[in-house]
This record gives C-alpha cells, structure tokens and sequence, in this order.
C-alpha cells in the first residue's frame, strides 16, 4: 500500500468518530484516490515486438523480410528427424536461420506434407506450414515439382515455388531454381517417398535470393 492510500485511510479511520456521514464522505474519498492510483499503477501496453521476440529474431537482423517473418510468428526452433517411414513430416532451414516444418493446425499431419503422383514421370512434394490462428495468421506453402524418371534416387526439378500469405491478403512468391540444387529419394518412391535437399529460391524479377538447407521429408504418395 502506498504513503498515500495510507494517509488517507488513517483519515477515514479518524473521522469515523464524528458520525456516519463523514465516514461515508470519507470512504468515497478513498475509493476514488484508489481507482486513480490503480489506473496509474497499469503497464503501458506494449506497441512493437517484445523484448523477448527481439532476442530470438536477432540471428536474422541482416534480412529484413525474414526479420519481419521471424518477429510475426512462433517460429518452430528445431527441424524433424530424417526418417523413412511414411510419417509426414517435411522441414529444412531458411537462409540457415528459420526452421520451415510442416504445420497447419487446421489439416491432418498427411496434408501437412505430402506428394502427389501425377504421372510416372510428375510428382509434386507439398508442404504447408501455418500459423492459423495465431499471432499474424501467416501461411506457408512449398512445391517442388520433379521428375523421378531415368535415375529415381536423384531426380529432376522441374519447378516450384514457396508461397507466402498473410492475413491482410498480401502474397509473395519465391521460385525455386531449376539449375542449382542437391535432390536426392533416400528410397524407392512405392506409397510413401523420403529424401534430403538443398535449393535456392528467388523473387522474379528481382535479386531477392533465400536458401533452404538441410532439407528432409519423409511423406506418403497420393496418386489421386
């Protein structure tokens, strides 16, 4: 209690002796002075990133569109492990900083990550990650397109893109680059498809350039 919430209750206390009206004169003395001490007591409300979020994005401050992207989500801190079973999962590193893992509160783990067969020499690797529901309602999506045929453990890419959506309608998409990157099935593909990779991705039109590394999935084959 403060100095002067005390001072004044030592009044009411005082005054009670000189009859109901003055205490109750006092009592409404002291309930204002405590309802405006309160007020004044608050924290102002913050306006920008916590200090907190400021700590954890500070990795990637020399990028200012994955420093904006890092401080508006609740990023994931670690990638999946490199399985082979079918569990659909999909994850790799942005520029090496930010952890993309397959994620959407409002989809089942197989449309999460997943491929989808559309010839025997056409599949597309889906991943989605979303932070629905959450701080800025940011979504994620990743195709990469390849072709499996002539040596099927290092295939062919065909395209892609990583496509980012915010609540506020905006989009932006980043291309995958069909020249220079590591693709590599760590088994046949049959009802499910594993591998590793590591691509480059970049905005049409501009000199705008992300890395995604250390990738792994490992997901079921839709056919349909």
């Amino acid at each position: 209690m403060t100095t002067i919430r005390k001072t004044f209750l030592n009044i009411v206390c005082a005054k009670i002796i000189n009859g109901k009206r003055m205490l109750h004169a006092g009592s409404y003395v002291v309930f204002l002075l405590f309802f405006t001490a309160s007020s004044c007591d608050k924290e102002p409300v913050p306006t920008g990133p916590s200090d907190e979020d400021l700590a954890r994005c500070a990795h990637v401050i020399d990028n200012g569109f994955l420093h904006q992207v890092c401080l508006n989500n609740p990023w994931p801190t670690e990638l999946p492990p490199a399985t082979q079973e079918g569990l659909s999962t999909f994850g790799c590193w942005i520029n090496d900083t930010l952890a993309f893992v397959a994620n959407d509160p409002r989809e089942p783990a197989r449309k999460e990550a997943y491929a989808q067969r559309f010839a025997e020499n056409h599949i597309v690797l889906i991943a989605n990650q979303s932070t629905y529901g959450e701080i800025d309602k940011r979504s994620h999506f990743l195709r990469i397109s390849i072709d499996p045929s002539g040596n099927s453990l290092e295939p062919k890419i065909l395209g892609g893109a990583l496509e980012i959506y915010s609540s506020n309608g905006s989009r932006v998409e980043w291309e995958i680059d069909t020249v220079n990157y590591n693709f590599t099935f760590t088994n046949a593909i049959t009802e499910s498809a594993s591998g590793k990779f590591d691509l480059n991705i970049y905005r049409f039109g501009t000199n705008d350039t992300l890395r995604l590394t250390d990738g792994r999935f490992d997901v079921l084959v839709s056919t349909f």
